[in-house]
């Protein structure tokens, strides 16, 4: 089963009555959090499971909340690096032709792909995968 795709075509604005907080804080990780994930990664690896992060973009008008998007980055190598992670990180700053390929019309809302964001990112996913390579540093 599945479940169908609802082509919801973002405006290119976001609501700023509505206020975003910045999506990246490192400071404000939870540990609790952290360790769910460490967790979920061992009994995927005792398993015989690969377990790997896979970051979508954001809608391009929430770059300027987004903060510190490269020391982000910086956490995800190290912290997928240090767990034995794989690490699909799809951000501005690991892909720059990310919202030539994602344009707002391929996002629901600011934080949200859509139908036709999420196929493009299920093909650009499958690509990087097949080819065997993560997506963790801009070449």
């Amino acid at each position: 089963m599945g479940t169908e795709g609802k082509e919801k075509v973002f405006s290119g604005k976001y609501n700023k009555k509505i206020p975003l907080e910045n999506v990246w804080d490192r400071e404000r990780l939870v540990e609790s959090s952290l360790s769910y994930i460490r967790k979920m990664a061992e009994l995927c690896r005792k398993n015989g499971v690969e377990f790997n992060i896979v970051i979508f973009p954001h809608a391009e008008c929430l770059i300027p909340q987004q903060g510190a998007l490269a020391d982000m980055d910086a956490f995800l190598e190290e912290f997928a690096e240090e767990n034995g992670i794989g690490l699909y990180n799809y951000n501005v700053t690991m892909r720059p032709d990310i919202y030539e390929l994602l344009p707002d019309t391929s996002y629901a809302d600011v934080k949200h792909v859509n139908h036709t964001g999420a196929l493009t990112m299920t093909h650009l996913l499958a690509e990087d995968y097949t080819k065997g390579g993560e997506v963790s540093a801009v070449e």
